[in-house]
């Protein structure tokens, strides 16, 4: 017998009002958490972005404050214009900076009410003031219309340019002691010089005149002279007496050369490329052009002593046989080059001229050169020696 199945009735669904507003409710919290999370990270990215202008300020200050090469009134001018890249509204931002009662500021700049200011402090010593402001107002910050970090900015700008002072001042100081070295330099050299000749002048006058005398008169006694026993003692005497004498001319000439100063340089330095061909063998080509009117006498000498220092140094440390000498007297200039074809030296590139380096007593050369106005050049190769080339005014 089939069994009859009861079928269940459809069913029906009853809408939930309560459900409902649960649900639109949990989505405007989500829609609402979504725009809090964009505002978040609209805020964060615009605090960002305001954290790299003000790096970036930081850091372009600090460049050329440390890179060197730039004037002092140069880095001022450049740190008004790069301030006001770096604050919250830069198209409205002025700067004034005063330092030591010089002023610099932005076109058009005017003390608003929206401002803030922070001192220059040296050795905590006011040197001066920077100001930030905008011309417009603008909603209220931390510091007026000022964010803290802004605040902070300004101070390490004034910290930055407090360091900038010091240095400018250490180095003027450091200038004007060296300025009164070279000048005291300069002073003992001529005063050296000065003693030089009074020597030579003393050695020429007194000892090597007297010297001729006794040596005149020795050759008379020898001619009236009847004993032969005495006479090879007599020309032993004579000859030590000729001897001596030599010496004392050639001292004289080392001390205060004559022809310095009766002849001119290029006569000076022509007598010292005969002697140093006759005493070490050197082989010295030597050219002078120009006119060689008087000119003074520390200039004159300077070159003198530099040109028998470079000889020198040939002779001790180029190991070279030939050597040339070029003086040129320009119109307002003189040339002096001494080149060896002997043996060279290294010089470390960026580095200046010392004692220590080369030995070779550039440095001294180099500081009584500059005293006058002139630079010294050295061209120099291990392999084929070197040229050094001194230029000074023609004063």
């Amino acid at each position: 017998m089939p069994v009859s199945r009861k079928k269940n009735p459809p069913r029906t669904f009853k809408s939930n009002p309560k459900a409902k507003v649960q649900g639109m409710d949990s989505l405007k919290a989500v829609s609402e958490r979504h725009h809090e999370i964009e505002r978040a990270l609209y805020e964060q990215n615009r605090k960002l972005k305001e954290r790299i202008k003000e790096l970036n300020c930081l850091y372009n200050i600090s460049w050329l404050v440390d890179r060197g090469g730039l004037e002092y009134v140069e880095i001022v001018h450049e740190v008004v214009k790069l301030i006001p890249t770096a604050w919250q509204y830069p198209e409205i931002t002025k700067t004034k900076i005063i330092i030591e009662d010089r002023t610099f500021q932005s076109h058009g700049f005017q003390n608003t009410p929206w401002r803030q200011e922070c001192n220059i402090l040296l050795d905590e010593q006011e040197i001066g003031s920077i100001t930030v402001c905008y011309v417009e107002e603008r909603p209220h910050e931390h510091e007026g219309p000022f964010l803290l970090e802004e605040r902070a900015l300004i101070i390490a700008i004034s910290q930055f340019l407090g360091r900038m002072v010091g240095r400018i001042r250490a180095k003027e100081k450091l200038l004007k002691e060296q300025e009164k070295l070279r000048n005291m330099t300069a002073s003992l050299a001529m005063s050296e010089q000065r003693e030089r000749r009074l020597i030579a002048e003393a050695l020429h006058d007194r000892i090597g005149q007297t010297l001729a005398m006794i040596n005149i008169k020795l050759g008379t006694a020898m001619k009236e002279n009847k004993n032969p026993a005495t006479e090879t003692s007599l020309h032993e005497i004579r000859k030590m007496i000729g001897e001596v004498l030599s010496e004392t001319r050639t001292l004289t000439f080392e001390l205060f050369p004559p022809v310095l100063y009766e002849l001119g340089l290029g006569a000076a330095i022509g007598w010292l490329v005969e002697r140093y061909e006759g005493e070490y063998g050197l082989k010295i080509k030597y050219s002078e052009t120009g006119d060689w009117k008087p000119m003074p006498e520390e200039l004159s000498v300077t070159l003198f002593q530099a040109a028998r220092e470079l000889l020198t140094n040939v002779v001790k440390h180029a190991r070279a046989k030939k050597v040339s000498i070029d003086l040129t007297r320009r119109e307002k200039d003189i040339h002096l080059s001494v080149q060896d074809y002997g043996k060279g030296f290294r010089i470390h590139e960026g580095k200046p001229i010392t004692q220590s380096q080369d030995g070779f007593g550039l440095f001294n050369i180099k500081e009584r050169i500059e005293l006058l106005g002139g630079n010294l050049k050295i061209e120099t190769d291990v392999r084929s020696g070197t040229n050094v080339i001194i230029t000074v005014p023609d004063k």
